[in-house]
């Protein structure tokens, strides 16, 4: 799942068993994931941020190759399970 534009917003989503991301929201600055699960692709939550203006919430990401949850910029994190 990519997303090109700010303001993007993912909740209660699964994206699992992808060859690439899964779910990639790494353009624009105000980018949200809500309540997320990404399992077993080759990266699993790419979010873009900006200073502040994002965030991860309940995100749920394991077994991804690359990693389990990428950010730029500060975002803001709450109960995440990306390790």
């Amino acid at each position: 799942m990519e997303f090109a534009d700010e303001f993007d917003e993912v909740a209660d989503s699964v994206a699992n068993n992808n060859k690439s991301v899964g779910i990639d929201l790494h353009f624009g600055v105000f980018n949200t994931v809500t309540k997320v699960t990404a399992n077993h692709n080759a990266t699993g939550v790419v979010l873009s941020c900006g200073v502040g203006e994002g965030s991860a919430v309940l995100v749920s990401a394991h077994g991804n190759t690359t990693a389990n949850l990428t950010e730029t910029g500060t975002c803001t994190n709450l109960d995440n399970n990306a390790p």
